[in-house]
């Protein structure tokens, strides 16, 4: 545990994103991750998962170094709502996996 990071910002069952715009205050959200172990996905969700926003537009990346799809996910407005990993474990560091929210079989 980092004793730098606000109390807020700790490991949980969220991450926090700590953003730095150009000349303003460091600004710290909670980020909510889910995981299918059974398909081996991950959602980084970058919205309220709650609250459902759809997502309008999705740009794949799948360069062949990281032998996996990523999928970045917009929505009708243009806002950057989430990001798709497929075949997350080799992908995402452990203690990701470890703190998102279960989904699939597993979560139900």
């Amino acid at each position: 545990m980092n004793p730098l990071l606000p109390q807020s910002c700790r490991p949980s069952s969220n991450l926090c994103l700590l953003i730095f715009p150009p000349g303003e205050a460091l600004t710290i959200v909670d980020v909510i991750v889910t995981y299918d172990r059974e398909v081996n996905a991950a959602y980084v969700h970058l919205t309220d998962p709650q609250v459902q926003v759809p997502a309008a537009h999705m740009y794949p990346c799948d360069p062949a170094e990281v032998r996996g799809m990523i999928n970045l996910d917009f929505d009708s407005e243009g806002r950057f709502i989430g990001i798709e990993v497929l075949a997350a474990s080799p992908k995402l560091p452990g203690y990701v996996l470890e703190a998102a929210e279960r989904i699939g079989a597993e979560g139900s």
